[in-house]
């Protein structure tokens, strides 16, 4: 998915969740500016891979908040308390080591890192 589509899709999963989007809310969710996430859906830019990351991981984890993974509505709804959230800014490496939330970008590594089973 380019840049273009993760944007358009993140806006739409934002309206099914708060009945409205803009590239101002998605910057916001992203540390970034609006007009950065704008260049980004029009594709005059292209994000950069630190950027692309976060934006991989906004997506995906409204993809699980949608598909009704608690966990996720949980880290969801932390973004309703404060303006400009800075956990995408960790990057991946840093967000998934310091909240667990492997299963982002992995489904299934949850489980094998604690041992269980999935059978």
């Amino acid at each position: 998915m380019n840049s273009k589509e993760t944007v358009e899709s993140i806006s739409s999963m934002l309206v099914a969740l708060e009945g409205k989007s803009s590239h101002f809310r998605i910057a916001t969710l992203l540390c970034v500016t609006q007009p950065t996430v704008s260049r980004w859906a029009t594709m005059v830019h292209s994000p950069n891979n630190t950027s692309s990351e976060r934006l991989e991981l906004l997506h995906n984890l409204l993809v699980e908040v949608l598909n009704g993974n608690s966990k996720a509505k949980e880290i969801y709804q932390q973004f309703g308390k404060k303006q400009r959230m800075k956990w995408l800014s960790m990057g991946r490496d840093g967000l998934l080591a310091v909240a667990g939330l492997e299963w982002i970008v992995k489904p299934g590594v949850l489980t094998k890192h604690h041992g269980r089973s999935n059978s």
